[in-house]
């Protein structure tokens, strides 16, 4: 498991890229597994997680690779070309964790990155919620779609607008709860291809932030 990375750009490259070689037979099997599943196989999830691959993103503050795009791109490129659903859903959980690490608040730092630990995510960017304020909260209510990754995420991500915000542009901000208090729609067993990422909806109702 990399524990931490080297600052140095070239260095850091060769790391990821050698990660992506070491784990690149498991990938590779399985992708058929992750197919009849309709998610992500948890041998390739656990795969992921401890070669670092879902920090590719991350700042270093946080624990995080902190890739820069050339390198970003070609540790997706190594992933996919093992298995494509595992190129995916690292893109897609890279970029989750890596904005929980960016925006959230001091509080909500502590909560989801307690402890040292790195968690995993999903991110959905389409601003589907809707969020009024409530005290020193939000009550979101809202269905978000393409989760990638969700079945294997402990955060998941969705844009929402905030409808009493101060007139003007839309107010829009990515609001995050934990996986086990949104609502799973198993809506993704059709697909072709990409089955195995697991890009279910998912929803809120009334959801105190």
């Amino acid at each position: 498991m990399i524990e931490k990375f080297p600052q140095d750009r070239a260095s850091k490259r060769k790391m990821l890229l050698d990660a992506v070689t070491a784990i690149g037979d498991t990938l590779k099997a399985s992708g058929a597994r992750s197919e009849e599943l309709g998610t992500l196989a948890p041998e390739a999830v656990t795969a992921l997680r401890d070669s670092g691959m879902f920090r590719l993103k991350l700042c270093n503050e946080m624990g995080g690779a902190e890739a820069d795009p050339v390198t970003e791109m070609l540790v997706l490129e190594n992933l996919a070309y093992h298995d494509l659903t595992s190129g995916w859903c690292t893109m897609v959980g890279a970029t989750a964790i890596a904005s929980l690490g960016t925006f959230l608040p001091k509080t909500g730092l502590d909560r989801v990155f307690g402890g040292g630990k790195i968690p995993t995510g999903s991110i959905s960017f389409f601003p589907a919620g809707r969020a009024r304020r409530d005290g020193d909260g939000y009550r979101v209510s809202g269905r978000w779609r393409f989760n990638s990754g969700i079945g294997h995420a402990e955060w998941v991500i969705g844009g929402t607008v905030i409808e009493d915000a101060e007139p003007g542009q839309p107010q829009v901000m990515f609001s995050a709860f934990p996986a086990k208090d949104v609502t799973l729609y198993d809506n993704w067993g059709g697909v072709t291809g990409l089955r195995g990422t697991g890009s279910a909806d998912c929803s809120v109702d009334n959801y105190f932030l």
